[in-house]
């Protein structure tokens, strides 16, 4: 069976890539974010600002653009009810989150609660087809082989070996 992990190495070669590169920056953001939360595209996708509180982040959805425009997207419960839960959040992803809130909030007029948080330049969420044509590509420079890594990496390294 084909490891569907990336080693410590390998991420921080991809994380290296994606942040020197100014254009991939959010990308670079989503990518730690993921790795340090264990969290699946979609949920991140789905995060709004009212989720993030005091340190945590509450999982309670994923988003549903697949037969609409990401502009008329739906957030929508998660694959099944254990995945509604609330994560202790590492200082790193605090940070991200701070940063990128604080990154709309002064570039968008009408940012409140019920905004989502990871949003593309034409203020949707990102797609995960733009989020991976981007990640294959970086992973291609960097030597490494996409296998759905960050969706489950963090099942195998711990926050505090990143740290």
């Amino acid at each position: 069976m084909d490891q569907k992990f990336l080693e410590r190495e390998e991420v921080e070669a991809v994380l290296d890539r994606l942040y020197k590169n100014p254009r991939h920056l959010l990308h670079a953001k989503i990518s730690e974010f993921l790795y340090l939360t264990g969290m699946c595209y979609g949920e991140l996708q789905a995060l709004q600002v009212k989720d993030y509180n005091q340190g945590t982040i509450s999982v309670s959805g994923t988003l549903d653009y697949t037969s609409t425009k990401m502009t008329e997207a739906i957030k929508t419960t998660p694959k099944n009810m254990m995945s509604l839960r609330t994560i202790d959040l590492p200082e790193k992803t605090k940070q991200i989150l701070d940063d990128i809130i604080m990154e709309n909030q002064l570039s968008i007029p009408d940012y409140t609660p019920d905004s989502y948080i990871f949003l593309s330049s034409s203020l949707t969420p990102l797609t995960i087809h733009s989020y991976n044509s981007i990640l294959y590509q970086v992973e291609k420079e960097s030597g490494t082989d996409h296998r759905d890594g960050f969706a489950h990496t963090p099942k195998r390294v711990t926050v505090e070996d990143y740290l």
